[in-house]
């Protein structure tokens, strides 16, 4: 291998995708990317994406990459709560990959069509009105040698709560807070307070309540926008008493 790419090369973990792009800020140009993969060292993931030869690379690699070239993307709902133990999807194997994105992030066609070994879904919202004082709802977490910012389990429920919009949907985010007592109560204030839906909100907050989590009573609802009206998420649900919003038929505090 070139010394030149073997020096750049080893500052990244195994099975790590590099782009074009990043390989420019390396002093590597097109004419000698071309002349790597000519000879073997690099092998093409997508148009622009590339990995060394004799890699396992897949959906992790591939996130690693975007995140290193500075796109504002990352691992996150049931994802990220599988990621960090809270979930059984990660045994599934070909369960989904879930990343969040901010609006407007154009995703590389590499990433997009490229043959992951899970199917990988972004979802591009503006689910906080504001990222100020949420650094705490990130993570690094570790797969294999490559570092990847997720969704920390706080930020990571209210992903989940943004996808409910069919009763499936609220049972995976009640099965989902079912075993998250420990989430921060100022960290949940401040994601609550920066919520710019509703209905996330609402589900965030009935769910807290029915599974009885110790931040419940730690939350300055005062400082919460609950919206006012009810919010219907699929036809023939119930709406709940307090939240006014939709919930399965037979829901505790729930009415047709």
């Amino acid at each position: 291998m070139s010394s030149k790419l073997n020096l750049v090369l080893q500052r990244l973990p195994r099975n790590a995708v590099v782009t074009a792009a990043w390989l420019r800020t390396q002093g590597i140009d097109r004419n000698l990317t071309a002349h790597y993969l000519r000879s073997g060292w690099l092998v093409p993931v997508g148009t622009g994406a590339y990995a060394r030869a004799g890699e396992s690379v897949d959906w992790p690699g591939g996130v690693h990459g975007l995140q290193h070239d500075g796109v504002p993307i990352w691992i996150a709902g049931q994802t990220a709560l599988d990621l960090l133990g809270y979930g059984q999807n990660i045994a599934m194997g070909a369960a989904p990959v879930h990343l969040f994105a901010r609006p407007k992030t154009r995703v590389p066609t590499w990433f997009a069509k490229a043959n992951w070994t899970r199917p990988v879904s972004v979802q591009k919202s503006a689910l906080f009105s504001t990222l100020d004082g949420l650094d705490a709802s990130f993570k690094k977490h570790v797969i294999g040698e490559l570092s990847i910012t997720i969704a920390a389990a706080e930020r990571a429920v209210f992903e989940l709560a943004h996808a409910v919009h069919d009763e499936p949907g609220f049972e995976a985010l009640d099965h989902a807070m079912q075993g998250l007592m420990g989430l921060r109560p100022s960290l949940m204030q401040a994601l609550l307070q920066a919520c710019a839906q509703v209905r996330v909100t609402r589900l965030v907050l009935l769910l807290g309540e029915h599974h009885r989590h110790p931040w419940v009573s730690r939350i300055d609802l005062a400082s919460v926008d609950r919206g006012s009206g009810k919010r219907h998420l699929w036809p023939g649900s119930a709406i709940h008493r307090i939240h006014q919003i939709s919930v399965p038929k037979g829901f505790v505090d729930g009415r047709d």
